[in-house]
């Protein structure tokens, strides 16, 4: 009897995950604000309104871009289990549009995700420079809960992008599987 739940041979062997050009840009600029922000606290006094009022409201954004984080994360993570119950064997065409239809809105919450998780890092950099022991011991340990969340559903992804197709599919699923995986933007 054929598992459906299996490996297809044609993915055997083949890394299937490549950091996208664009993802690399981003987190290179999200680290240079970090760093430049931690830079900029450690030799300049700045007493602006402005300023003040962002270092007062950094642990509202904080929470508030954590919580939308976990939510963008649960609502992909909901999409790709709904999808492996319905579809454990990719098998007629109806299921493959299916399927592009899941990697579509996961590719575009990924690029909500990407927005929030900068917004996320400034403000907890913020509580952690400006807080005390408790506020750096909350953002660092929230951040690993989501680390770990994270973690789950992406396991779940890469599930849904080794799936069994029938032959006559097998090309577009790849192809579709490959833009998931590389491409910010669908174009399937």
């Amino acid at each position: 009897m054929n598992n459906p739940y299996r490996t297809p041979e044609s993915f055997a062997g083949v890394k299937q995950e490549k950091m996208p050009l664009v993802l690399i840009v981003i987190i290179v600029a999200i680290n240079a604000l970090i760093i430049g922000y931690a830079v900029f606290r450690l030799f300049f006094s700045v007493d602006g309104e402005l300023f003040g009022l962002i270092e007062a409201a950094s642990p509202v954004i904080f929470a508030v871009s954590y919580f939308c984080l976990l939510g963008v994360n649960f609502v992909g993570g909901r999409q790709v289990s709904r999808f492996l119950v319905r579809c454990p064997f990719i098998a007629s065409q109806e299921e493959l549009a299916e399927f592009k239809v899941l990697a579509r809105s996961n590719m575009y919450l990924a690029l909500i995700q990407i927005a929030m998780l900068t917004i996320n890092g400034l403000s907890g950099l913020m509580v952690m420079l400006n807080g005390g022991v408790a506020e750096f011991v909350t953002v660092i340990g929230m951040s690993v809960a989501f680390v770990y969340y994270s973690r789950s559903i992406k396991i779940q992804e890469e599930t849904v992008r080794s799936l069994n197709v029938s032959p006559d599919l097998e090309a577009e699923y790849k192809r579709v599987c490959e833009r998931w995986i590389n491409d910010p933007f669908p174009s399937f």
